[in-house]
């Protein structure tokens, strides 16, 4: 078998730099194409088995959805998935990105009792507030504004489950007309569902008001979704703080949500 490194060097290079800067450092794994003879496979190594174990076991339960592709092995600190080839398909990326996103909140691998207090998620956004009040100098303006839409936006209870987390567009392949979600490591469990919707909106990829979330079957998913936005923004804002990345910070963009 040969084995290459998925990340060009100048990637592995920035990661160090940011490392060595003392920013914090979200993807902690590696990524590794693997060739035995014609057949290319995906190996991830996680930091820890317990990481391995999660992004496994959301493979295993989505995987009538269509979302990811096939889970091959898993070994310890090691996921294996196949290989996805893009074809370049003429179906537009929004259009594919909404199959997407209601085939994962609906899957029937999806968890049907997964409910969360919203408090919970209240006392979270509250304290990213806070840290980016008090250590990188957001305005209070915004935090209080933030805050008090949360507070009248959240729902009773936070339906949980399986979220693609990092929808941007480079982490989807398009292949056979469907959007196939490549970034395993962004599958998250016990997520509200609606993170990786936002994540996808505040990228531009996707205007969820287009019709998607009043197609999606679950209701609950429906109503919260303004409520984790708003918690989306507030966590978005504070992981580029501390992972270094402030271009892409745009609290203008967030701020608009709930104006």
């Amino acid at each position: 078998m040969r084995v290459k490194s998925a990340n060009p060097w100048w990637k592995r290079g920035q990661r160090l730099w940011r490392r060595w800067r003392g920013f914090n450092q979200v993807k902690t794994h590696r990524v590794d194409w693997v060739f035995d003879e014609d057949t290319r496979y995906k190996r991830v190594t996680f930091e820890t088995a317990s990481e391995a174990e999660s992004v496994a076991h959301a493979l295993m339960a989505l995987s009538d959805s269509g979302c990811f592709s096939s889970l091959i092995k898993h070994d310890a600190h090691e996921v294996w998935v196949g290989f996805v080839e893009e074809d370049h398909s003429p179906i537009p990326l929004h259009q594919a990105l909404a199959e997407f996103f209601r085939a994962l909140y609906t899957a029937t691998g999806q968890p049907v009792d997964g409910a969360v207090d919203a408090q919970v998620w209240l006392q979270q956004l509250k304290s990213d507030l806070m840290k980016l009040q008090t250590q990188y100098g957001v305005g209070s303006d915004f935090c209080e504004a933030l805050l008090a839409s949360a507070n009248k936006k959240a729902p009773k209870t936070v339906l949980c489950g399986f979220d693609y987390v990092d929808a941007v567009a480079k982490n989807f392949v398009i292949h056979d007309g469907a959007a196939i979600g490549i970034d395993i490591e962004a599958i998250h469990t016990n997520e509200g569902l609606g993170l990786g919707l936002a994540k996808a909106e505040y990228r531009g990829l996707i205007d969820p008001m287009e019709g998607l979330l009043e197609s999606l079957l679950n209701q609950s998913v429906v109503d919260q979704y303004p409520f984790m936005r708003l918690c989306f923004g507030a966590r978005y804002v504070r992981e580029k703080f501390e992972q270094g990345k402030k271009k892409h910070i745009h609290l203008d963009t967030i701020q608009s949500w709930f104006e």
